[in-house]
């Protein structure tokens, strides 16, 4: 073979082994735009609904992310997805991840906010139709039907200090998780009161319920979005996207919050009855918790004997992201 063959095989092969090389390097490029994958748990309150919007209107697709949204029934349900690693994080109260931290699963608080802004309702304790007026500390000693350690449980405990700093923990509760039918029990006049969220405090207002108190006025973080240690270790860029997106899409409900009512409408379970009516609540932006409410859920459920040691606000709150 002589020089000049040679020369030319050499040059044809290197062209070859680049094509080859540039193709794989594209393939790691396109890898890299492809947009992270995140199934995300959610209850359909009306908290939650920053995240349907942010999906509907892409604001989650703009931040590189495909985000699913996994649809749950109770705080439990989560629970258990989060710890056999079916979600990889949710939004929920202060209280499930402290207690989940308790029993060493992996977690962390990547913000908050408080559900009370622009003094609106979103809690509130009520009685049945009909009946005579109590007070916040006569119904807890008849019985508060509600979901013992959870955001609701705390909200009567805050309440009754409010009221009485002596009250502590002990009030009697009624266990009943199943939000629908603790509605169906209240308006028939089973419990003598009952904890509910918006939109079904006015729509339980609608059908002759009284409310005994509320939330309004009482800054406190209580809404938590959370991920596993696993997801903020290989994606914390994601995790800060995600935050991102749910700011643009309070954001946009702020500015636009009838253009969102549909939304509202078809995922967080609105009466219809009130699909045309109710007000689309405003929404505050995520932030780090507050450390002094945090030390107050912890010393709570402590009171409660739900956890048996310190957790440091350092052990559960994520870097800021």
């Amino acid at each position: 073979m002589n020089l000049i063959k040679f020369s030319r095989i050499i040059f044809v092969g290197s062209i070859i082994l680049y094509g080859i090389s540039g193709c794989a390097d594209s393939e790691k490029s396109s890898d890299r735009n492809e947009p992270v994958a995140l199934k995300f748990g959610k209850l359909p309150v009306i908290q939650a609904l920053p995240l349907f919007v942010a999906v509907e209107k892409g604001f989650f697709a703009e931040a590189s992310l495909d985000v699913e949204l996994v649809s749950f029934r109770s705080a439990m349900e989560i629970n258990v997805a989060l710890t056999s690693g079916q979600i990889s994080g949710y939004f929920g109260d202060m209280v499930t991840p402290v207690i989940l931290k308790s029993n060493d699963t992996p977690i962390r608080i990547a913000a908050s906010f408080n559900n009370s802004v622009h003094n609106q309702r979103m809690f509130a304790v009520l009685q049945p139709p009909g009946s005579e007026k109590l007070t916040i500390s006569e119904a807890a000693k008849l019985g508060i039907a509600t979901s013992s350690n959870t955001v609701v449980d705390y909200f009567i405990y805050l309440l009754l200090t409010d009221k009485d700093p002596s009250a502590g923990a002990k009030y009697n509760i009624v266990e009943t998780k199943n939000i629908p039918i603790r509605l169906q029990l209240l308006l028939s006049g089973q419990f003598a009161a009952a904890v509910l969220s918006e939109p079904l405090v006015t729509f339980a207002e609608m059908k002759g319920a009284k409310v005994i108190a509320d939330d309004r006025g009482m800054p406190f973080s209580i809404t938590t979005f959370s991920f596993t240690e696993k997801f903020l270790n290989e994606s914390p860029e994601s995790a800060k996207n995600f935050l991102k997106a749910v700011k643009e899409s309070i954001e946009y409900i702020n500015t636009n919050p009838d253009s969102v009512r549909q939304i509202m409408n078809s995922y967080v379970n609105v009466p219809k009855e009130l699909q045309d009516s109710m007000e689309v609540p405003k929404f505050p932006f995520p932030q780090l918790p507050d450390r002094e409410q945090f030390n107050n859920v912890i010393n709570w459920l402590k009171l409660k004997k739900v956890i048996k040691t310190d957790i440091r606000y350092e052990d559960l709150v994520a870097r800021e992201q």
